[in-house]
């Protein structure tokens, strides 16, 4: 008898083990669509007003700000993955200075940006910013002409890239690639730059990434007398990878046409400025 209790004792964890396994969900191999941020990363520069997690997060109106100096690690990262959407009036990554912020958008994840009276993407904000948007991601701004300014590489001191890759990013007017200067502090308002610091801005479109605007400058600055050197640096790599530059843009069932006419791109513009545009493999520009 007592031997037959211990054998039962011996037995009941296994059962029980058996009973947790029956109720865990499993989630190997589905996909979740998500939108989170990591860090330094809110809306309009509300401490912990973290961006989800959730499938779909609606920020129409505001602007979400990822990786800023001032906080404990300066230091930000948005992902939209998954199908995931995310909508906002803008999105700055890496500002004041010190900050380092980076966005993904993957695996068919969506940025709708609706644009503000500045800018509608503005990845190194005198800041270190990054964007990569991938594997069918994409980032679209609407109505037509929401954004009319859009930059990598904001204010002498910043380094902003922008990957494209098997994605597209449609919708804004303008691109600059490199933008330097310094804005002197007139209190209260503070100042914009670091004097004397380069800026660096870096565009990669790959493996069939295309991108949408009006107009495009590479390695340029907002002052005459920038106070260190401006290098903007372009990528075109591959079949169907294609920088657009198209004129009266239209916005039907959310997909972003172009009409006609003209458009431009500059390079190096203003002193100081350095624009370099490669392209090769079958991509293209126009």
């Amino acid at each position: 008898m007592r031997f037959q209790q211990l054998h039962q004792r011996a037995r009941r964890p296994r059962t029980l083990a058996i009973g947790l396994l029956a109720i865990l969900p499993i989630h190997a191999g589905i996909a979740i669509a998500q939108v989170s941020s990591t860090g330094d990363a809110s809306v309009n520069f509300t401490p912990g007003n973290a961006i989800g997690p959730a499938q779909t997060v609606n920020l129409t109106g505001q602007t979400v700000f990822v990786g800023f100096t001032g906080t404990p690690t300066q230091t930000g990262t948005l992902s939209v993955i998954n199908g995931g959407l995310l909508s906002a009036a803008r999105v700055v990554a890496g500002i004041g200075g010190q900050g380092n912020g980076s966005v993904l958008v993957n695996s068919g994840g969506r940025i709708n940006l609706t644009g503000s009276q500045t800018n509608g993407l503005e990845i190194g904000s005198w800041g270190t910013g990054a964007m990569t948007v991938a594997n069918g991601g994409s980032v679209v701004c609407a109505p037509v002409a929401a954004c009319a300014f859009s930059v990598l590489g904001n204010g002498a001191g910043s380094t902003g890239r922008l990957t494209i890759d098997n994605a597209q990013v449609s919708g804004l007017v303008q691109l600059n690639v490199g933008h330097g200067g310094v804005v002197p502090a007139v209190p209260p308002a503070p100042g914009f730059g670091t004097p004397g610091a380069s800026t660096s801005g870096i565009l990669r479109i790959v493996n069939g990434g295309t991108l949408q605007t009006v107009i495009g400058s590479v390695g340029s600055s907002f002052l005459s007398n920038p106070t260190g050197p401006v290098t903007g640096v372009v990528t075109i790599d591959g079949p169907g990878s294609a920088w657009n530059l198209v004129r009266d843009l239209t916005v039907t069932n959310g997909q972003v046409t172009a009409n006609s006419q003209q458009a431009f791109l500059s390079l190096g513009t203003l002193a100081g400025g350095t624009g370099e545009v490669s392209v090769r493999k079958g991509g293209t520009l126009g």
